[in-house]
């Protein structure tokens, strides 16, 4: 569980207790697909079937308390390049480093909070935690923002093998605001309605692990409701995996001011 210590909900973004939000940048946002149960907790129990300890990539169900007692649940996408994140929701995501020492047991890193009030915010802490075992870990974030959390690995999702080629097609946004395609060898390119213009590249740590990273260059963004363009225009980096049900792709990424989520089929 994700909790903050200490402030009001403006200061302390992790503990809003918020249900997912309208999509401020790219489309509605929702939890993407887990095991077939589009993130119900019922898939908590039967995601974690032991194993070794180590620290390893894939996507894990992360449950989010708040100090005022609200309780939500968010995706949290680990890579093979040691880069995580964790949507909460549409407008409020953890970016971030983690890796494990020598034995696998401990964890370290750093956490950025990207959150939105009135204004886009960030909050920084440092990371220390631990590995229970191969399917779920515990962390701790401590500085600008304190936070503990708990995730179990998505077993059956996080297996999926995925390539450049699985990835290649054009994916528009569930509120048909927002296009991305992605090229049989990981170019990723597209627009919005805004006029962003974005172009990037995804890469694949692992082919049999369902995360992918996305790195793009957002350029010609126009105003949103919350966003200036100069705050949208940037280099964006994220992470993200597939849904092979519905065909459908879903990231987060931040250029370290604001976020662009986005889900597409």
């Amino acid at each position: 569980m994700i909790t903050a210590c200490g402030g009001d909900e403006n200061s302390q973004p992790l503990a809003d207790g918020s249900n997912p939000t309208a999509l401020a940048e790219g489309g509605a946002w929702s939890t993407p697909l887990v095991d077939g149960t589009n993130g119900s907790s019922d898939s908590l129990g039967s995601a974690n079937d032991g194993g070794d300890t180590g620290l390893r990539p894939g996507v894990y169900l992360t449950d989010i308390t708040s100090n005022t007692g609200g309780s939500d649940e968010a995706v949290t996408w680990i890579s093979g390049s040691g880069r995580f994140v964790t949507a909460i929701n549409s407008v409020n995501s953890v970016f971030g480093n983690v890796e494990a020492d020598s034995e696998g047991t401990r964890l370290s890193g750093s956490a950025a909070n990207l959150f939105y009030t009135d204004q886009w915010n960030r909050a920084e802490g440092s990371l220390n935690g631990i590995v229970e075992d191969s399917q779920s870990l515990s962390y701790s974030v401590s500085g600008d923002y304190n936070a503990s959390a708990a995730l179990i690995r998505l077993v059956d999702l996080s297996n999926e093998s995925i390539s450049p080629g699985i990835l290649s097609d054009s994916y528009l946004s569930l509120d048909q605001t927002t296009t991305f395609t992605i090229g049989s060898q990981g170019g990723l390119s597209g627009s919005d309605s805004t006029g962003c213009v974005f172009d990037g590249q995804i890469s694949i740590q692992s082919s049999n692990v369902n995360v992918f990273d996305v790195t793009f260059d957002a350029t010609n963004c126009g105003p949103t409701s919350i966003s200036s363009p100069s705050e949208r225009n940037g280099r964006y980096n994220g992470l993200g995996s597939y849904d092979s049900i519905n065909f459908r792709i879903s990231f987060m990424s931040a250029n370290g001011t604001v976020i662009l989520p986005f889900q597409g089929d």
